[in-house]
């Protein structure tokens, strides 16, 4: 666990450690955690490697290979746990410094792309130390486990774009004596706790979002639906940023205002944007507006947040 305790992520649970750096960070005390729990239990791991300001490029480039420019914005980024003071003053975007560089440079652009697969790559070893934990304390085959993203990333770290590479996001399940398979249909995040009570033969209560996956982890085919997507972000004066998209199948569909779209058509793994209107994307609008009809927040002041949690919550990054 990397967020604070007042950020409410820790609510619900009985026990929580945390690392304060990323390096200190070990799966042993979950295991040992588990090992001792009796059935059933449920665990929370939150893996913080694949979060701006990235990794060092390793195993892609050599240490220290990233470009200046990019050692540089990771300098200035904060880091949990770090106890470094970022090097931008307050009224320097680092992210839009960045974008200036790739932009001059497209070798930036190109080692930014090495530092965050670095970053992934380090989530993908510590995933795998916490399946290899939970083996070595006989709870791995009777246990099942869970693998999802909050977003993705539009780099250099806009995540409030709505874009593919936001959306489309890895949903792992391992379920004991399960079979392999990779499932090209769209799902969601509001999946997740449905499918999980599915599999632990619970009923899901009627006001959870969401359908169970459980037939498409068994090769069963579903009704194709789309997927909902919503970002509520605001600027430095306060005023509400909103942004909706809705994926299916090929196309994505971004709704900035009233008046403005965004859409893309996705077909042998090859995007193309246009702003070509059919009967398809009309009816995908539709439903768009209706996913989202009653879900916008009142715009107004940013709510106040003491000084020192809005310093503990951007050293975890998500300030």
């Amino acid at each position: 666990m990397s967020l604070p305790d007042s950020s409410g992520i820790t609510g619900g649970f009985s026990t929580v450690t945390r690392a304060r750096t990323l390096s200190e960070w070990t799966p042993e005390p979950f295991a040992a955690w588990a090992a001792a729990e009796p059935s059933p239990f449920v665990g929370l791991v939150h893996l913080r490697a694949a979060h701006s300001p990235f990794g060092d490029g390793s195993p892609f480039l050599p240490p220290g290979g990233l470009h200046p420019d990019i050692l540089k914005w990771q300098a200035g980024m904060p880091r949990m746990g770090s106890g470094v003071t970022p090097i931008w003053s307050e009224d320097t975007d680092p992210h839009r410094w960045l974008l200036e560089r790739m932009k001059r440079d497209p070798l930036v652009a190109e080692q930014l792309s090495l530092a965050y697969d670095s970053s992934i790559h380090a989530a993908d070893r510590d995933f795998g130390r916490v399946l290899d934990a939970l083996d070595r304390v006989g709870r791995l085959d009777n246990t099942i486990v869970v693998a999802v993203a909050d977003h993705g990333e539009s780099l250099p770290g806009h995540k409030d774009r709505l874009e593919r590479g936001v959306l489309h996001i890895p949903l792992l399940v391992r379920v004991p004596g399960g079979s392999g398979r990779s499932v090209p249909d769209d799902v969601s995040q509001v999946d997740v706790v449905p499918t999980l009570l599915d599999l632990a033969n619970l009923g899901a209560p009627g006001t959870v979002d969401g359908q169970s996956l459980v037939p498409l982890l068994r090769g069963e085919a579903m009704p194709a639906r789309p997927a909902f997507s919503q970002s509520i972000t605001r600027d430095a004066a306060g005023v509400v940023i909103r942004r909706e998209a809705i994926v299916s199948g090929g196309l994505r569909l971004v709704q900035f205002d009233d008046t403005r779209w965004d859409i893309e058509e996705e077909s042998a793994g090859a995007v193309r944007r246009t702003n070509r209107r059919t009967a398809e994307t009309d009816a995908l609008h539709a439903q768009l507006q209706e996913l989202g009809a009653d879900t916008w927040v009142p715009a107004g002041p940013k709510p106040p947040v003491a000084e020192e949690l809005r310093k503990q919550i951007q050293q975890s990054g998500y300030w």
